[in-house]
């Protein structure tokens, strides 16, 4: 799981990929829902560079539960993000499943905090 996030500060789609299982699926806060590992590195090839540390990491079994930071630059300046995040392995430690939860008012605060501008 740590290589899984340190390879998020160069974000190479295929990488990325690699790291589920064929029939993955990734689900997030937002409702977004990915399922194949096709999908997953299609959406990988959209998700910017980032810095991710690592606050908790639980094992239990065949789950993992990360809580961690998401650092992201826009325009220059840094936001963060609070996640916790749930992962299910498969017997080779592919992803099989991934649910990311945060508050999706804690974006909006940090980019406008951060001075970021967006479009509606």
């Amino acid at each position: 799981m740590r290589a899984f996030f340190a390879s998020w500060a160069e974000m190479d789609p295929d990488e990325h990929a690699g790291f589920f299982a064929d029939h993955g699926v990734y689900v997030d806060s937002t409702l977004r829902y990915l399922e194949g590992r096709e999908a997953i590195r299609e959406a990988a090839a959209t998700f910017p560079k980032h810095r991710v540390d690592v606050r908790r990491l639980l094992v239990a079994d065949d789950v993992v539960m990360v809580e961690r930071v998401d650092n992201f630059e826009l325009e220059g300046r840094w936001f963060h993000l609070d996640v916790a995040g749930v992962f299910e392995l498969d017997d080779e430690g592919l992803i099989t499943r991934w649910r990311d939860y945060y508050d999706v008012k804690s974006i909006s605060d940090e980019v406008a905090a951060a001075g970021i501008t967006t479009s509606a």
